[in-house]
């Protein structure tokens, strides 16, 4: 369900390194997520 979902790194000016998701997900991943108790703003 989440093999091909990708993430984007994006370093910042600071040196630090931000993560995101290259697209939003999809109800079901949504779903699966806050069924374990979490949602998509995870450190992914």
């Amino acid at each position: 369900m989440f093999r091909y979902v990708n993430v984007a790194l994006l370093e910042l000016p600071d040196g630090r390194i931000q993560r995101a998701l290259g697209k939003p997900l999809t109800p079901d991943q949504r779903r699966i997520l806050q069924g374990l108790g979490m949602d998509e703003s995870i450190d992914v």
